[in-house]
């Protein structure tokens, strides 16, 4: 609904923060972010909620293995919830790229699912042992800033 809304936006937000992984379910994430853009201030920043594409608990699923290819070679893939929702699992580096022009991925937070309450771990560059300790992780929060 808010990608179609006719509703005027805000212009002077500081933050937009899309919790519970909507972002997951949206088409269209180009216009999504161009839409966030246009309700920032110049210095504003978007943070997301998504589905750990990598979590280490979908690798008991054969749809997971059948879809890592996807994965890796298109940097997203998508499967139906309860066979009838679109759910869009996304490489952070993939959804970064959605989000330009206007947007830059600057850290990735991630949340200790052991610690209920400890502040997330957070990464500006990952490098492939870092995905060892996020694969623990059911969620990821994606921190964008304006570009």
């Amino acid at each position: 609904e808010f990608l179609h809304s006719t509703l005027p936006l805000p212009d002077s937000v500081d933050l937009v923060v899309s919790n519970f992984a909507p972002v997951n379910l949206a088409g269209g994430l180009p216009r999504l972010f161009t839409r966030f853009a246009r309700m920032l201030r110049a210095d504003g920043q978007v943070l997301v909620s998504v589905l750990n594409p990598l979590y280490v608990g979908l690798a008991r699923s054969r749809k997971w293995w059948l879809h890592l290819p996807g994965l890796w070679a298109r940097g997203r893939y998508t499967t139906r919830l309860h066979g009838v929702v679109p759910v869009t699992r996304w490489r952070p580096a993939r959804l970064a790229l959605e989000a330009a022009p206007h947007f830059q991925l600057r850290a990735i937070l991630v949340p200790d699912a052991a610690v209920p309450g400890s502040a997330p771990c957070r990464y500006s560059q990952l490098s492939p042992r870092d995905w060892l300790d996020i694969a623990d992780s059911q969620f990821l929060f994606l921190q964008f800033a304006r570009a």
